[in-house]
């Protein structure tokens, strides 16, 4: 390969690794956003709701060890145990 096309192939793999980077950023600061609301809602009245979380709409479903946030295309299962969050996933759904 000569050297322009190595610079070229270079240039639109980290264009792509950036762009990756962005979107994971955004997608971390939803999630966050999300339960971070969560979290105060529980210490609070000790009960979730569906909820807004700066412009994310949050439907809220009980499951059997806490509940399961559900938002754009994602759905994060809380364990809940005596208000506090003690685990979480993340999953997204197709």
């Amino acid at each position: 390969m000569s050297l322009i096309a190595l610079k070229s192939d270079h240039i639109i793999k980290a264009d792509q690794v950036y762009y990756d980077l962005e979107r994971f950023g955004e997608l971390f600061a939803h999630e966050a956003l999300v339960i971070d609301r969560a979290k105060c809602l529980l210490l609070q009245e000790g009960d979730l709701e569906n909820y807004m979380a700066k412009g994310i709409y949050v439907s809220v479903d009980r499951n059997s060890d806490g509940f399961d946030l559900h938002y754009d295309s994602y759905v994060i299962h809380l364990s809940v145990y005596e208000r506090q969050i003690i685990n979480f996933y993340v999953q997204k759904i197709y």
